[in-house]
């Protein structure tokens, strides 16, 4: 018979109103209360209290234990209910899902909006406030996230500058979402809460909810920022999917049946929010909410359409998630296989080299290769034609190893172009898409994971500012970044040429065409370090010289933009090779 217990956090004694508590017993479900040392100084002690609880051995292993918020849950079904929907998860440990985006860190806030893995329905995002495992599973994930993120649970500044545990376990789901295998336990979001219902992100005063996604998304955000300013947060009690409907806990947009309830961030206003549940969604439980209701409800629907405008104007029209996510898993099997071999051989420490041919690059040796005379013919406006950079390129291009990943373009977007760099590069097992990683920055929390512990060496332009690699943990140190010009920087090559690197060591180039012709040279000097050429699929995270139009922070499901050029984050051309079966 398996064993379900509940475990919460709070700094005081639960009132016997608590609604965690009432339905504990309701249910006969044994609940622990984990109380801190002290005073109550962040959300990330739960962490530490957690840990103590699953390494002091008063539960077995394979108990399951679920974990929740103290003040604004409710359980609605009993013990073998809740075990019967964890059971249908192909996943150790569930998670409630929420609609909001919420992360802590503003540094990589960005990134991981834009790698956050989403599905077809509005709960997207991790919410800390339930989720469920054995004892041991979430030992192995606690310790896990401790390890990957230097963590010491002991430590109650360090845990009061992270601030929240939410942060740690969205960052460490995003991270290893793509790493299978990676750990012996497997974690899962409720992106249909059928076991948790969560209003994060759905939480309204009124009726009327826009039916665009993205409008939505805004919607919520500046209605909850308008109550939060009027300090009318209490009048935002409408649980827009939630309905009690006979007797059980229901989400009208996904049709299930969830077990557990709860209303997020609704400390002062559960109470009201359960009433409102209970009272069968009327609109009116008084006039105030009516009338201030209507009001912002008008404000919010007006901001979200002209947002959503806005981000359809700056994206050229397009707004699907796919098009403005490019951190989607490739669903070409080409994409998916070279991706493999580039980043599973970083994890594994065994050396790898990958370097993307672009049009002007391709250009530069297709004129050398042909002798044609282009002395005042300039590569994206970066390099102007020399023969020697052609030779170099072309060097580059046809040198052969076994470790060294040529890629090349698209045969549907480039034709021209592929068959040109086909003729030099030849068809070997080497030569793979030239967007392998552009095109699949699923790929990117996965291989920046793989770079922690390791010596790496940097050569960047002027432009490029670091600290993004060290806000994600990795070691940079300044006698290893090396800074070239941002045009012409094939000239430095005599500067670099002969450098030699430790075993283990990763070189990271985003300088353009000096990364490229440096590769093979470097890889015979070096045959057991690593060389990757990132180009620009970090640009909108390490470029510190463009001013970015509507970066993020304003307006986050925009591709980032200056002057009119689109990087490669934002959508371009749909290609039905990059992305086959996309909508």
């Amino acid at each position: 018979m398996i064993e379900l217990q509940v475990v919460t956090f709070c700094d005081q004694e639960l009132g016997e109103e608590n609604a965690l508590l009432v339905s504990c017993r309701e249910k006969g479900l044994p609940l622990h209360v984990l109380k801190p040392e002290g005073s109550w100084t962040c959300n990330a002690i739960k962490l530490r209290l957690l840990w103590s609880f699953v390494n002091s051995k008063l539960l077995n292993d394979d108990c399951l234990l679920l974990v929740s918020d103290a003040f604004d849950v409710l359980i609605s079904q009993n013990k073998e209910k809740i075990i019967e929907l964890y059971n249908e998860f192909d996943a150790d440990i569930v998670f409630s899902a929420e609609a909001n985006y919420y992360f802590r860190n503003p540094d990589l806030s960005y990134f991981y909006w834009k790698h956050y893995p989403r599905q077809n329905t509005p709960y997207n995002f991790l919410n800390s406030g339930n989720y469920i495992g054995s004892v041991d599973t979430i030992r192995k994930l606690l310790f896990a996230i401790f390890e990957e993120y230097e963590v010491n649970p002991g430590d109650l500044a360090q845990l009061k500058s992270i601030r929240s545990d939410q942060y740690l376990l969205s960052r460490f789901y995003v991270d290893n979402f793509y790493s299978a295998n990676k750990y012996s336990f497997s974690i899962e979001l409720d992106h249909q809460q059928s076991l948790f219902a969560c209003t994060a992100g759905r939480m309204f005063a009124t009726e009327n909810i826009p039916s665009h996604w993205i409008e939505c998304f805004y919607y919520f955000r500046y209605q909850r920022f308008i109550f939060k300013y009027l300090k009318l947060q209490n009048l935002q009690i409408r649980c827009v999917d939630i309905r009690f409907h006979q007797g059980k806990l229901k989400n009208i947009h996904t049709d299930t049946n969830p077990a557990i309830l709860h209303i997020a961030g609704s400390r002062n206003t559960f109470g009201k929010a359960i009433a409102y549940l209970e009272n069968n969604n009327r609109r009116n439980i008084n006039g105030i909410i009516s009338i201030v209701g209507v009001v912002v409800n008008k404000i919010s629907l007006v901001a979200a359409r002209c947002t959503r405008k806005l981000i359809e104007y700056v994206n050229g029209g397009e707004y699907t998630v796919e098009q403005l996510f490019r951190y989607r898993a490739q669903k070409n099997p080409e994409y998916i296989e070279a991706g493999e071999k580039i980043v599973s051989r970083i994890e594994k420490k065994l050396p790898v080299a990958f370097a993307h041919f672009n049009d002007g690059e391709i250009d530069f040796v297709s004129h050398y290769v042909g002798n044609k005379k282009s002395e005042l013919w300039t590569g994206r406006r970066q390099h102007k034609y020399e023969p020697i950079l052609g030779e170099a390129l072309h060097k580059a291009m046809t040198y052969a190893s076994p470790h060294y990943f040529r890629g090349i373009p698209c045969s549907l977007c480039h034709p021209n172009l592929q068959r040109v760099a086909e003729e030099i590069v030849g068809m070997e097992d080497t030569v793979i898409p030239a967007m392998t990683i552009h095109h699949n920055l699923a790929l990117m929390p996965r291989l920046l994971m793989a770079l922690k512990g390791r010596e790496l060496w940097f050569i960047a332009n002027p432009r490029q500012d670091l600290n993004f690699f060290e806000n994600m943990g990795l070691e940079v140190r300044p006698e290893r970044v090396f800074r070239v010009p941002f045009q012409n920087s094939h000239q430095e090559y005599d500067r670099f040429k002969s450098m030699k690197f430790a075993e283990d060591a990763v070189v990271i180039t985003t300088c353009g065409m000096l990364g490229k012709i440096l590769m093979p040279i470097w890889i015979k000097n070096n045959p057991c370090s690593s060389f990757l050429a990132l180009g620009s699929s970090l640009d909108d995270h390490i470029q510190n010289q463009y001013q970015f139009k509507l970066f993020p922070k304003v307006l986050p499901m925009t591709k980032n933009i200056y002057g009119s050029k689109p990087f490669l984050f934002g959508p371009k051309k749909h290609c039905p090779e990059c992305y086959p079966g996309s909508v």
